[in-house]
């Protein structure tokens, strides 16, 4: 995904419901290796130096092997 401010500000990036394992960057960069398989609502959020904030939603499906 991709997030601008429309001011042209820098942004921060922050995510709740990430399987454990993985983690987000200040910089939006999702990394890691999952624990567990399942599906999760992963949200993440994108917040500017004016504390403007966009959000959105999605499903990460995790399947073992």
């Amino acid at each position: 995904m991709r997030a601008s401010s429309s001011a042209g500000l820098p942004l921060t990036f922050t995510a709740t419901g990430l399987p454990t394992g993985l983690t987000i960057s200040s910089s939006g960069n999702i990394t890691g290796t999952p624990t567990r398989a399942g599906a999760y609502q992963v949200t993440v959020t994108a917040k500017d130096t004016s504390g403007a904030t966009g959000s959105t939603t999605f499903r990460y499906d995790i399947q073992s092997w």
